[in-house]
């Protein structure tokens, strides 16, 4: 996993001896916290300075009530992998588009190992408030 704001200009070296190793690697576009807010959302969002990760820390923790919440919120993986799929895109560089993520590659293949355990934990919360 990687985040597009820290590797930076190193993204096609770090890609190319992950190809040669027999690894993936799943980019969010410009943080991580993209991939935080598309398990609670399926569009991509409409604020200003998306491009920065500061403000996606910001505003994730404004859009999800409380901040997303790390010993919580994995269970709504099953989301996550379709809202970030649904709104993923490249750009000209063939890299994720700005407020995208790949992250929903790893995550469904984490789902799948887990949706059991995942779904019987979903079910004793509260509907999420959207």
């Amino acid at each position: 996993m990687i985040d597009t704001d820290k590797w930076g200009d190193k993204i096609d070296e770090l890609r190319n001896a992950a190809r040669e190793r027999g690894y993936s690697i799943a980019q969010s576009n410009p943080c991580f916290e993209v991939w935080l807010y598309y398990h609670f959302y399926h569009n991509k969002p409409d604020f200003d300075g998306k491009a920065g990760s500061k403000a996606w820390k910001n505003f994730v923790n404004q859009a999800v009530p409380g901040g997303f919440d790390s010993s919580k919120h994995p269970i709504y993986l099953g989301d996550a992998n379709r809202n970030a799929a649904y709104t993923y895109e490249t750009n000209d560089l063939g890299a994720p588009a700005l407020a995208t993520t790949q992250l929903f590659e790893l995550g469904e293949r984490l789902h799948g190992l887990l949706k059991h355990k995942l779904e019987t934990a979903r079910h004793k919360l509260p509907p999420l408030p959207h």
